[in-house]
């Protein structure tokens, strides 16, 4: 093994090493300060409530249409206006 190569090798199991097991891992919130329960206000203005976001439709076939209605709840207390849908 050449020289550059060994020292390539060493370099990344010293790197992996010293990183230690959450190197990769993401770091979590620290939720032991996070409030227990919280009161919302009541909104002034409109408020979209939209209880499902996601829907699998499974398995499909090609040439089939299918429809999914979400549903989108106005809970503030003005008129909502929903100006641009883009599907995903």
């Amino acid at each position: 093994m050449s020289r550059t190569l060994r020292l390539l090798l060493t370099g990344v199991i010293c790197a992996v090493f010293f990183a230690g097991p959450g190197w990769a891992a993401e770091a979590s919130p620290d939720l032991s300060t996070a409030p227990t329960s919280v009161s919302p206000a009541a909104p002034s203005g409109p408020s979209a409530e939209i209880p499902k976001t996601f829907h699998d439709f499974g398995k499909m076939s090609e040439g089939k249409d299918y429809v999914y209605d979400f549903v989108i709840r106005n809970t503030g207390t003005a008129e909502l206006q929903i100006k641009k849908v883009l599907p995903g």
